[in-house]
Order: structure tokens, then sequence, then C-alpha cells
């Protein structure tokens, strides 16, 4: 027997399940059984489409997705297949309407980032215009920077940053260079005065032994040979002092400078002037400045015998022991006083921990002369260290029998 069963079933409950609550879609909705036959449908009666069309989709799994393409439009079809009685849902929506929320979130994306680049980039441009506008400055300060004061345009920036601290340490830079072309002008100022001199002391030097010349063969003719001798012994003194050539000596020529010197000492006091010197033969040839042992017995003689009564005792002695030369100059003259004694022994322990000539010619050495003739026992002391380095050996004291003694000595180099 055949017989036929009626279930009924209430549609709007179907389209309850359909209806989606958003603008974006409108809920269409096809069933179609086994046969592709059509059993429910709330497509959207504008697309114009034919239940034969809807057989053209290719279901070719239980579910999944199709895109569609008809004569009418283009369209993409999900469906899902009830296992229970063998029929198809199917979800289809037009591409258009299906892409919107694609293009929507697109178009969203790309507002987003645009907007994010533009603040981006203002925050670069204000962060990047903060940040040079130090250099700008700073560029600026150095492309009008006055060469006649070696000065920075007044500075305008307020904080203490890296830029500021560079214009900072250029100023001091451009100080350091002021300082240093300022001495380099003084140094050849000086440079100039002392070719003068020297070139004006070559010249006076021939007027002088010529002169020299004259006196003493009219002393000689006179029948005064003392004053020949005196003559001949200031001549070579000042040909020994005026060789600006000659840089350095030697103790032998250094002696006989100061024989000289006391020679003429000894004719002007007559027996008032009594000197000994005993000088060792290997001491001859050891090198020393010019001009050190004679300021020094002159010094004896401006300080130390003028208020002593004569006779005026001068002993200088040099001796070489243990590869060591050693020269004493000792007098009884009244002797150093305190004060002076302990300047004395503070400047030459100053001098010998002190390097560099700009240090030592602004000091006390030039502005106080201790020697009569304006070089001074501490411009001795001075060359001497510059000369030997730390081997010079200098001691000023004064003897218990009464007088001065100041020795100096170094090592002997083979």
């Amino acid at each position: 027997m055949y017989g036929l069963v009626e279930v009924s079933y209430n549609i709007k409950e179907l389209e309850d399940i359909f209806y989606f609550k958003n603008s974006l879609t409108t809920g269409n909705v096809a069933i179609n059984d086994s046969n592709r036959q059509i059993l429910y449908s709330t497509l959207n009666p504008d697309w114009s489409l034919r239940s034969e069309e809807l057989k053209d989709i290719r279901l070719t799994s239980d579910f999944g997705h199709e895109r569609w393409k008809t004569a009418n439009g283009d369209y993409m079809v999900f469906y899902s297949k009830l296992a229970a009685t063998d029929w198809n849902i199917l979800l289809i929506e037009d591409m258009q309407i299906f892409g919107k929320p694609v293009k929507y979130l697109r178009n969203s994306t790309l507002a987003v980032y645009f907007a994010l680049l533009v603040v981006l980039l203002l925050i670069l441009y204000l962060y990047a215009g903060r940040v040079t506008r130090p250099l700008r400055r700073l560029k600026d300060s150095l492309a009008n920077v006055d060469m006649s004061s070696l000065e920075l345009l007044p500075a305008q920036l307020q904080t203490r940053n890296e830029i500021t601290l560079l214009g900072v340490a250029f100023q001091q830079l451009l100080d350091e260079l002021k300082e240093t072309m300022q001495k380099a002008e003084n140094s050849y100022q000086r440079e100039m005065l002392a070719r003068m001199n020297a070139l004006q002391a070559q010249v006076n030097p021939h007027f002088l032994y010529n002169t020299l010349t004259v006196i003493g063969a009219y002393g000689k003719s006179k029948g005064n040979g003392e004053v020949m001798e005196m003559c001949t012994a200031l001549s070579d003194m000042m040909r020994y002092t005026m060789k600006f050539e000659q840089k350095e000596s030697n103790i032998h020529f250094e002696v006989e400078h100061m024989r000289n010197y006391l020679e003429l000492m000894s004719r002007r006091y007559q027996s008032f002037v009594e000197y000994e010197i005993s000088i060792d033969p290997a001491m001859n040839v050891i090198p020393m400045p010019k001009l050190i042992i004679q300021p020094i017995v002159e010094n004896a003689f401006q300080h130390g015998f003028n208020a002593i009564d004569p006779p005026w005792v001068l002993r200088i002695r040099g001796t070489v022991t243990d590869k060591r030369w050693s020269l004493q100059i000792l007098d009884n003259g009244k002797g150093f006083e305190p004060e002076t004694l302990s300047r004395l022994r503070q400047e030459a322990e100053w001098i010998a921990h002190t390097t560099g000539g700009e240090t030592l010619g602004k000091s006390e050495l030039e502005t106080t002369p201790v020697a009569g003739n304006g070089i001074g026992l501490l411009n001795v002391f001075t060359r001497l260290i510059l000369y030997y380095g730390a081997t010079m050996r200098i001691e000023l004291s004064n003897p218990a029998d009464g007088g001065a003694e100041i020795v100096i000595g170094g090592e002997i180099h083979a």
C-alpha cells in the first residue's frame, strides 16, 4: 500500500532562523532537495534568479562555498547538506554586498594608517625641529665667529643638552686658540727684539775692540803695561760673550773667562783681592752653557764683599769623584741673608721640578736679578738644570767660619 503523509511547519520560524539583523545582508537563503528542486527561498526578487539556474551550482562536498556567475550577476554561494534529509541549504550573497565589509575594513585601515602617518610625520617634524634648532644656532654661531676676538655669537640656548655643551667646548677651544696665538705673537715679538739686539751687539764689539786696542796701545806707549793687560783681558771677555753662534762651551773656557774677570777685579782693587783657582784637568772638556761660573763669582763682589773689609778672598776648586764633577766657589764675604738663602733654595727646587721655558720666563727669575750684571744666580741655576737635567746638583750654604759657598756638579758622560 502506498500512502501520503503531510507535515505542516510554520514558515515564520524558518524566516526567523534566516533573518540577519544587520544592514549588510538580507538573508538570501534557499533550500533544495536531492533533485535540486527549490523547497524554500528568501532570495532577493530583484536578482531574477530562476530555479533552473540554481541547479548549475556545483555542490562537490557536504559543505563549502562556491563563486557563482550568471548572466544576471556575480554571487558567492555557501552551502551545507542536511544528512538526515539529503537537502541542501544555500546562502547566496551578491559579490558587491559580500565585498562591502572587506572594502569597509580596507578603507578604514587605510584611513587609520594615513592618519597615523600624518600624526607621526608631524611628531617627527616637531621633534626634528627641536633637535636641529640648537644645531642651526650653533652653525650660525660658527659661521659668524668674530675673528678679531675669536668669540661665538651670544648663546641663545637655555638648555644644558649635548649641543649646548658642544658650543661651550668649542668656545673653550677658541679661548685656548686665542691664548696660544697671543703667546705666539709675544714670542715672535721677543724673538724679533732678540734678533735686533743680537745684530746690534754684533756691530758694537767691533767698535769696542778697536777702542780697547787703541787704549791698550796708548798705555803701553806711556810705559803702563797694566793698561794693555786690562784691555786685553776685557777684549777676551767680550769676544767670548759676543759669540752668539756658540750656544755652549766647556769648563776650560768658562774658567778662562772667569780668570779674565778676576784679573780685572784684582787690577781695580789691587791687594784687596786674593783668589785661588784649582781645577782638575779632567774637568776641562766637560760641556757647560756659557756664562755660568763668572756670574757666580761676580755675585760675590756685588753682594758678598760690599760690607766687608778687605782682604777679599775667593777660592774656586774643581774636582772629579766617582764619575761626577763638582765645582766649589767659596768666599769670605758676609754670606747669604737667611731670607735670601731660603728663597734661593726654594727657587732652585722649584726650577728642578718645573719644565717649560714659558713658565720659567714669567717667574721671578727675570724680575729679581741677584747678580750685578743682571743675569742673576737663579738664571744661572735655571740654565744649568735645563742643560743637565735632574742629575744637576746645586747647593748653597753659609760656612761656619763665615762667607758663602756655592757648589754645582753633575755626572760625567763618556
